[in-house]
């Protein structure tokens, strides 16, 4: 989930799973106030839920370490089935409502990245959900970039 408000209601569906791994990059402090790297999972799926919360500010540079550095890594070790992208777009830098800085080249980087992992590790098995994104232009823009990559 990368939007910039935090899957709290992805993450309490999922919360005491262990064949789930939810991660959630977004924005703290904003709404709904959840999201602490502290909120971990419960019961048989501690350790199965992976919040990042980001500062108002951060941008591609950021999104895109995170990707690399932990998200993906984690990935390798849990060997999904398949990937949702919980897929806002209101982390984009023009966007009214968030503090992030994303770009249209990030959204695209991260997409194209994602697409080749899943090719990899569990063939091509993606679905991505569009969920928030207020500046219509932007987000047009964003969506096209992201989609293009699963073509």
């Amino acid at each position: 989930d990368w939007d910039v408000h935090h899957g709290n209601g992805t993450q309490d569906i999922f919360y005491e799973r262990n064949d789930v791994y939810f991660f959630s990059i977004h924005q703290s402090p904003l709404y709904p106030g959840t999201g602490s790297a502290h909120e971990r999972g419960w019961g048989a799926g501690d350790g199965f839920t992976k919040n990042i919360p980001f500062a108002a500010g951060w941008g591609d540079d950021a999104l895109l370490k995170t990707w690399r550095e932990t998200i993906r890594p984690n990935l390798d070790d849990f060997q999904p089935q398949m990937v949702l992208i919980s897929a806002g777009f209101d982390g984009d830098h023009r966007d009214p409502l968030g503090g992030l800085e994303y770009t249209p080249k990030g959204y695209e980087t991260i997409s194209r990245e994602l697409v080749q992992w899943t090719e990899k590790h569990c063939q091509g098995r993606l679905i991505s959900a569009l969920e928030g994104g207020y500046n219509p232009q932007a987000l047009a823009e964003d969506v096209r970039v992201h989609l293009e990559t699963f073509v």
